[in-house]
């Protein structure tokens, strides 16, 4: 299931103009949908919805916040694309070499990520008289 922002929330509200419809869409309850609002606003300091209309409606500032979110998380997503491109782009070999006390868990750790990353890329740590090949997988480390 995927877990939403209070950002997320906030859109949906002013999508769906009511904090029913939203709960339902989230699959959170109607408190929890009104609670996340109450506190985007306290942090941003001014409301983001006309008070008492049904359904509901951004004012000025909502609707300002509207836009500067829906280009953000725009933003976000396209960073989230292009890494996933440039990730699937890069393929081949990367090799280190290291003395035998180099391979400890702070460097499999980085190796992990790395593969995480760039999974066509196959990953060989060598020390002085073996090479050995990692392959590395986003469930963890194999060798």
């Amino acid at each position: 299931m995927r877990k939403y922002s209070v950002l997320d929330t906030f859109l949906i509200v002013s999508k769906e103009r009511s904090v029913t419809k939203a709960a339902k869409i989230l699959g959170i309850s109607q408190a929890a949908v009104s609670k996340q609002m109450k506190a985007l606003e306290e942090y941003l300091g001014c409301v983001l919805f006309e008070e008492s209309k049904i359904p509901k409606q951004l004012n000025s500032d909502g609707k300002a916040f509207e836009k500067i979110t829906r280009t953000y998380i725009s933003s976000l997503e396209q960073l989230r694309k292009d890494q996933l491109l440039s990730a699937n782009s890069l393929k081949g070999y990367l090799t280190l070499s290291c003395p035998n006390s180099c391979e400890n868990l702070v460097l499999r750790n980085i190796i992990t990520n790395f593969g995480c990353l760039y999974p066509n890329v196959s990953i060989r740590i060598s020390n002085k008289d073996t090479i050995r090949t990692m392959d590395i997988h986003s469930s963890g480390l194999f060798i």
